[in-house]
């Protein structure tokens, strides 16, 4: 059956407000390490609230950066598995598989943004034990370089669309 011009105008507009959702969490999400370095320039004077002796802050400070090489490596490809979840669907309305693509894509989005945000909190937690500037800054720069790659893009929400409903 043909596609007609009021069909496709509500799909553009529909993929568009979930695009604009989509860079509006992604915006938020981001600007919450903006919190977390206010927090820590606000309390910089009181720090640190967990003091540790050095070979157990070296320690614990290795440990996160095992955690965020972990979430760096698994994030991309919890995205594309949480993509793939609606690919395949034949048989579905069209209006099924608008949904049910958008939600995968929205989905997909937080989850690894939430990934990505913990390291920003490993960053916080470093600060509160004391660990010094060089490591709040570091792993705080790895969570936004991180988190900006993961920007939602239009192209990718049309090509997850796309995907979805064909077998």
């Amino acid at each position: 059956m043909p596609e007609d011009n009021q069909d496709r105008q509500d799909r553009t507009k529909t993929l568009n407000s979930v695009q604009l959702r989509a860079t509006i969490i992604w915006a938020s999400i981001l600007a919450s390490l903006g919190v977390y370095v206010g927090v820590a320039i606000f309390l910089k004077d009181q720090l640190p609230f967990i003091p540790l002796e050095p070979p157990v802050l070296s320690t614990v400070r290795l440990g996160l950066i095992l955690a965020t090489a972990i979430v760096l490596a698994i994030a991309p490809s919890v995205y594309r598995k949480t993509l793939a979840t609606a690919y395949g669907r034949s048989g579905a309305s069209e209006r099924e598989i608008l949904l049910l693509a958008t939600n995968t894509y929205i989905t997909a989005l937080v989850i690894v943004m939430a990934m990505y945000e913990s390291i920003g909190i490993f960053a916080m937690l470093l600060a509160f034990m004391g660990a010094g500037d060089n490591s709040f800054i570091g792993f705080m720069g790895v969570s936004a370089v991180a988190m900006l790659t993961a920007r939602p893009k239009t192209a990718a929400l049309m090509e997850h669309y796309s995907k979805t409903g064909n077998p």
